[in-house]
């Protein structure tokens, strides 16, 4: 059974030979022009990768805006670059300041567009202004040379994520507990813009795709009350994954975090994956549990964290992930796969050691 074969049977809770194993933004695929496959230090592993895991190649769609109102101006900094990024709203400029260093596969946030209401409004209003072409071109081309070594995944926000991410975090938390009429109206404008893009993208043909829907986590518990999670997430979620199963796409839904007062939420959606399912205490509920719980209807995803694979030893690392695959595996709906992916270089023989073990135990445990 090829890669391809065996993750797209495994999505849906089919018979396979044995559990898919996944290592998350690390593609070992020869199109992946970035960090990890640039970076000197990951490619013995990355060499490894491609010889063992089972690839699930991310891309975003081609965005080309129809208006030109916002600005990039990248700057040279010691040890990295400094980005400022201006949209030109309607009546105010919106700025977000980003930071990338240069052994650091992330950009940092040191401001963000929106500093309360007001700059939201305008954001809002300036909507119109942002709407963009989308093109699946280059991920179908990606799609055929990946062939059978794998499938292809989009990855897309859900409102709440836009809505969030134009503010500091703790600020947005103040905002939603303080003004939480307007951040739903905002919620419910951004999904509207949304729809545009999201529609063009499901015509332009997802057949047999992951799409990956990011955001719902930062309603999760102990950030708001789960009581918000029906406005903020669900609202949503379930316009878009029955779109997406309508299409013959496969939602994925990835919530970081405490998720066992949510799940049933979750659950009212046509998604058919959940990532990256943190374990307790980072999480609250065990992805045993949510085996339980979900049955065949939703493959699992995740569980072993990114922190143990960087900072635990060889036989901590085979223990997990024979506990993953116990209380997971069942018959199938179970991929092996970090929480995270390491962002730094060069990278440590500890962790390259790790991922080889979490490589070497998923086969191990994951033959059916």
């Amino acid at each position: 059974m090829n890669s391809r074969e065996r993750l797209l049977k495994c999505i849906k809770n089919e018979p396979i030979d044995r559990v898919p194993i996944s290592t998350y933004e690390m593609v070992p695929f020869k199109a992946k022009n970035d960090f990890y496959n640039l970076e000197p230090s990951y490619q013995n592993m990355m060499d490894f990768f491609a010889k063992y895991t089972d690839i699930i190649y991310s891309a975003a769609p081609e965005m080309t805006p129809l208006t030109n109102i916002t600005e990039r101006i990248e700057t040279p900094i010691e040890g990295g670059v400094m980005a400022k990024i201006i949209i030109h709203g309607r009546g105010k400029d919106l700025v977000k300041v980003q930071k990338k260093l240069d052994n650091q596969y992330t950009w940092w946030t040191l401001k963000h567009f929106c500093d309360d209401m007001d700059d939201l409004e305008v954001y809002i209003d300036t909507l119109p202004d942002l709407l963009e072409e989308v093109s699946l071109d280059q991920a179908h081309q990606l799609e055929k040379d990946l062939g059978d070594k794998g499938i292809m995944m989009l990855s897309i926000p859900d409102p709440l994520c836009i809505v969030a991410d134009s503010f500091e975090f703790g600020n947005f938390l103040v905002q939603a507990i303080t003004e939480t009429e307007r951040i739903y109206k905002a919620a419910d404008a951004i999904y509207e813009y949304q729809t545009y893009h999201f529609d063009k993208m499901i015509k332009a043909g997802i057949d047999n795709m992951m799409i990956r829907i990011y955001g719902p986590e930062y309603a999760t518990p102990p950030y708001l009350p789960p009581s918000m999670y029906p406005d903020l997430v669900t609202k949503y979620l379930v316009p878009m994954s029955r779109k997406i199963k309508e299409a013959n796409g496969f939602t994925r839904v990835h919530c970081h975090g405490k998720t066992a007062k949510v799940l049933d939420q979750f659950l009212m959606s046509d998604m058919i994956a959940l990532e990256p399912i943190e374990p307790i205490p980072d999480g609250d509920i065990s992805i045993g549990e949510i085996k339980k719980i979900c049955g065949d209807r939703v493959c699992l995803m995740g569980s072993l964290e990114l922190k143990e694979l960087e900072n635990a030893d060889t036989s901590r690392i085979n223990m997990l992930v024979r506990e993953t695959m116990d209380m997971a595996k069942g018959k199938s709906g179970l991929i092996m796969m970090p929480t995270a992916s390491p962002i730094n270089a060069p990278l440590s023989k500890k962790t390259e050691e790790n991922y080889h073990e979490f490589v070497n135990a998923s086969l191990q445990y994951g033959k059916y």
